[in-house]
């Protein structure tokens, strides 16, 4: 099956403390298509959100200063609607509930499969711009035609 190079498209916010993590997702994501910027830690997330027009956040749960989970709840507590990925080391399985608790889209252990992650991201994005279904409203009055 040939590759989809077509760009993706989209602005994707990478929240790691370790810069040659960032660097390589951000320089894979490029190639894809995506614009991507990077953020050390919680703070600079907060204050990237607070900029607008970011697309997606991929997060680290093993951040330095603010837990990647606490910054999560943080972001959706805070009126925060953007899509978030979690990438991290840590597998175990309370971890990967408390992230989908929190509001995150996935749970990925690193290493990612970068294919893996750019389908995620690219399908998060989609179920983003896809409104929600909506039922019709039936009108009270009944017609026969």
């Amino acid at each position: 099956m040939p590759h989809d190079t077509a760009p993706r498209g989209g602005r994707v916010l990478v929240c790691d403390d370790a810069p040659d993590v960032c660097e390589m997702l951000a320089e894979y994501l490029r190639l894809r298509g995506f614009e991507v910027d990077t953020v050390a830690d919680a703070a600079g997330l907060q204050a990237a959100l607070a900029g607008g027009g970011v697309d997606l956040v991929l997060l680290d749960v093993n951040l330095h200063r603010r837990n990647g989970l606490a910054a999560l709840r943080a972001l959706h507590g805070g009126g925060h609607a953007v899509p978030v990925l979690l990438l991290t080391a840590r597998a175990e399985a309370v971890d990967r509930l408390f992230g989908i608790e929190f509001g995150a889209e996935r749970y990925l252990a690193k290493p990612v499969n970068l294919r893996e992650l750019e389908t995620r991201i690219a399908a998060a994005l989609r179920s983003e711009r896809i409104p929600p279904f909506q039922v019709p409203r039936q009108s009270s009055a009944a017609s026969i035609g």
